[in-house]
């Protein structure tokens, strides 16, 4: 994937790591915060169609992520490329993630009247998670614009889709 002005402008950071792994709490906010077992379970659904599209973009169309010239990585983020071996990037599936779920928790924080702070706090979030691809180097600017734009499209489809079914009937 090629390199853009704003990934030449982030740096890595150790930070970084915590933001990036904090991706797995936050995304378990979205099914454990559903009112039902049934609605946990669609939910769960939405989330499994879109790694399986993520997953098929990886497989259909391979890339990485480049190494940028001359850097020195703190030893943390060195040891999670280790471990992340594999190098899928685009669509960044954290991003992905962190999208479908900011915009499911939005929706239902606003629908259940929630003050501004939990809202803030839910956007936050994801732009840490967002930024923090980019600074421990696992994704590059595209993959984040990617992973984000795979992301809402699904979580767009399941509201549509969950108001669909929550329509009254006309008698």
């Amino acid at each position: 994937m090629p390199l853009t002005a704003l990934d030449r402008q982030i740096q890595p950071h150790a930070f970084a790591l915590i933001a990036y792994l904090s991706l797995w709490v936050y995304v378990g906010a979205g099914p454990g915060l559903q009112r039902t077992p049934r609605e946990a379970a669609i939910y769960g659904l939405w989330m499994v169609a879109l790694c399986i599209a993520g997953l098929s973009i990886f497989y259909f169309w391979p890339t990485q992520v480049p190494r940028i010239a001359g850097e020195d990585n703190p030893a943390s983020l060195a040891l999670l490329r280790h471990v992340d071996a594999s190098g899928n990037a685009f669509p960044s599936m954290h991003v992905a993630g962190a999208t479908f779920t900011m915009v499911r928790l939005g929706e239902l924080l606003r629908r259940i009247g929630a003050p501004i702070w939990p809202r803030a706090l839910n956007f936050t979030w994801f732009l840490l998670i967002a930024w923090s691809t980019i600074a421990t180097r696992q994704h590059v600017a595209l993959d984040v614009a990617g992973g984000a734009t795979l992301g809402l499209g699904f979580a767009l489809a399941s509201l549509r889709f969950r108001r669909a079914r929550y329509r009254p009937r006309a008698a």
